[in-house]
């Protein structure tokens, strides 16, 4: 207990927490210091997956996108706009695979919905 709080009585400090100018911050630490006890002592994040077992290669094949997502914002972008070549495509496939033997995913920063070679990408 700070020295503080023995010293000034308690109607003193409840009159001091409402006033106008102190209301605003104490309410912002009171909902911070809850803050910090949901995560220190109730919120117990455990990885379900190991690290080392997580086999999956995200391949963005094209930049192109017609949304203009907040996470992305793709509207401000200074990339080229393009379409990966397919022989670069099958090349990522084929390294993945060798050395993870795992999983591809198509990569969503571009939209692969955009790409009209989408099939063919699919096809390998």
């Amino acid at each position: 207990m700070s020295v503080l709080k023995e010293i000034v009585p308690m109607s003193v400090q409840t009159t001091i927490k409402s006033l106008p100018i102190v209301k605003p911050w104490y309410e912002r630490k009171k909902m911070l210091e809850r803050y910090d006890r949901i995560v220190n002592e109730v919120y117990d994040p455990q990885l379900l997956q190991r690290v080392e077992d997580v086999n999956i290669a995200e391949l963005e094949i094209n930049k192109n996108c017609n949304i203009n997502c907040v996470m992305c914002n793709t509207s401000l972008s200074t990339r080229p706009q393009f379409n990966m070549d397919m022989e670069l495509f099958e090349h990522a496939v084929k390294y993945t695979k060798g050395q993870w033997g795992g999983h591809t995913a198509l990569h969503t920063i571009g939209e692969p919905l955009m790409n009209n070679k989408l099939p063919q990408y699919f096809d390998l």
